[in-house]
């Protein structure tokens, strides 16, 4: 699993790669799998440790295959 942030709208963003060029905003997955609220920032995910990326790898597996439409990571506006 892949994890980033992009700037959408003059705010951050946390997202997952899914495939070549392909993400989604954490916070999809999550509100699909029915698991609250995703971490707000990169920071927030990694202080959260071990817990939080097994939350994200069950919100993967549960949600990606009802995503649509998918974000296209070649034109996204990246934080470094």
């Amino acid at each position: 699993m892949k994890f980033g942030s992009i700037v959408v709208d003059g705010r951050e963003i946390v997202i997952v790669q899914t495939g070549k060029h392909q993400a989604v905003p954490m916070a999809s997955l999550y509100s699909l799998a029915g698991l609250g609220d995703a971490p707000a920032t990169m920071q927030a995910l990694i202080g959260a440790a071990n817990d939080e990326l097994e939350r994200a790898r069950l919100a993967l597996h549960d949600s990606v295959n009802r995503l649509t439409p998918l974000l296209d990571t070649r034109t996204l506006n990246w934080l470094p």
